[in-house]
């Protein structure tokens, strides 16, 4: 069963239909006198004339009308849609803090949990994060970049050691996870914290 915003938003919808239909055909009516006064056929002093303002007039009427019925139902509209917040608010448990002629529009807080800001930069972990920049002083996500540290050294050691030839020992300086995470600032671009794997 529709409701009644549902049909006031369906008669708003036929009262924008009727309004353009009006433009038009006084649109329509104006460039045809125009076309008649300035054409080749020029008519002097008709009763088609006489009929065309009685036709404007009465465009010009119903625009007018059909303006004061739109201010109406918008009114409306509004006023029950006031009521169902306040309802609605009440139906919740509370109670309403705003007064009914305020306009206000209730929105629903965002989907998922606020993003956590890590002001201690020794914290950070391997991945991009919110903190501030110790050097620009402004709020960021971090750009977070890959280097060659001591594990990485070490593991190609130790393979070597152990017998790993033809390269093989190379490996720890083509994978990421025996490299160093550095996280940077980009807006500054200074380095702000290095994760180490040791």
């Amino acid at each position: 069963m529709p409701n009644l915003e549902d049909n006031i938003e369906a008669e708003l919808g036929r009262l924008v239909v009727r309004q353009q239909q009006l433009r038009d055909r006084h649109n329509l009516l104006v460039m045809l006198e125009d076309f008649r006064s300035n054409g080749p056929l020029k008519r002097k002093g008709s009763g088609m004339d006489a009929n065309k303002n009685s036709e404007l007039e009465k465009i010009k009427q119903e625009m007018k009308e059909l303006e004061e019925k739109e201010e109406q139902l918008r009114r409306q509209g509004n006023k029950t849609r006031k009521e169902e917040d306040i309802q609605n608010v009440i139906n919740m448990g509370g109670v309403p803090v705003l007064p009914a002629s305020i306009d206000a529009i209730i929105a629903a807080p965002p989907p998922g949990p606020a993003p956590q800001i890590i002001l201690d930069v020794d914290n950070l972990p391997p991945a991009p994060s919110n903190t501030m920049c110790p050097s620009c002083h402004q709020y960021i996500i971090t750009e977070t970049v890959t280097r060659v540290g001591s594990t990485a050294w070490l593991v190609c050691i130790m393979s070597a050691m152990v017998g790993c030839v033809l390269g093989c020992c190379l490996l720890p300086f083509c994978t990421n996870c025996f490299k160093d995470i550095v996280h940077k600032c980009p807006k500054c671009r200074s380095q702000i914290h290095v994760c180490k794997k040791l």
